[in-house]
Order: structure tokens, then C-alpha cells, then sequence
């Protein structure tokens, strides 16, 4: 393990090493990019199911989509990510977690959606962000 001298500890040019490096500056962007779309998406959703049921109930169970899969495939997820390359599952979250999105946009552009619809979509796309999460 190389050595940070202080000089680097306290100007943070240790940590700037590690920008240099192609694939951690873009697994960094991407990651950062992936968590910003993901809570944009959250509150978007959210504020769009409430706009039209009017309900407060229907916005809670926005947030209990989003932690059901969390919940019931951490350890399958887990495994996944150790038992195949990382990079595939990662990849195959992107995926899926982008065609959410379109899918999010068809149905946002439907007159009157229906309200399960966003439900769906919004448990395949916490699906896809816990298999996300281990395979990092």
C-alpha cells in the first residue's frame, strides 16, 4: 500500500490520484449519476401519483414499492454478485433501470394513467437498484 505523505493528506491530493485512474472516474460519474436520476425519479413519481389520486396513502405506498424489493432480495441479490461477473449484473441494472425510465415517460404521456401502472414500474426499478447495489 503506497504511502500518503502529509502534504497530500492535507491538500486532498491523495484522493485526487484516484481521478486519474479512466475506469474510477467513470464508474464515479456514472454512480453519481445513477443516484441523483434515482431520487429526481423518486420525487417526480411521487409528486405525479399524488397530483393524481390526491392521497396521501397512495404517495406512502410509493415508498413501500420502492422498499419491498430491498427488502425480499438482498440476499439473492448478494448472491448474484458473487457468482457472476459484477460488471454484467451492473450493466443489466443500467439497462433496466433506463427502460423503467422510458417506461415512466410513455405512461406519463398516456391521458389519464393508471396509477398501478407507476406502482410497476417503480418495483422493477428498485428491483434493478438492488441488484445494483452489492455487485459496486
Amino acid at each position: 500500500m503506497e504511502k500518503v505523505s502529509k502534504t497530500d493528506a492535507l491538500t486532498g491530493d491523495g484522493n485526487a490520484r484516484l481521478f486519474r485512474i479512466p475506469a474510477f472516474r467513470l464508474l464515479f460519474i456514472v454512480r453519481m449519476g445513477s443516484m441523483m436520476s434515482y431520487q429526481m425519479l423518486g420525487t417526480v413519481v411521487g409528486w405525479q401519483i399524488y397530483d393524481i389520486t390526491q392521497s396521501a396513502m397512495a404517495l406512502g405506498i410509493v415508498g413501500l414499492v420502492q422498499l419491498a424489493p430491498a427488502i425480499c432480495f438482498a440476499l439473492l441479490a448478494g448472491e448474484i454478485a458473487d457468482r457472476f461477473d459484477r460488471r454484467i449484473v451492473v450493466r443489466w441494472a443500467y439497462v433496466v433501470q433506463s427502460s423503467v425510465t422510458l417506461g415512466f415517460l410513455v405512461v406519463t404521456l398516456v391521458p389519464n394513467p393508471p396509477v398501478s401502472v407507476f406502482y410497476c414500474l417503480l418495483f422493477v426499478n428498485a428491483t434493478a437498484r438492488t441488484f445494483e447495489a452489492p455487485s459496486l
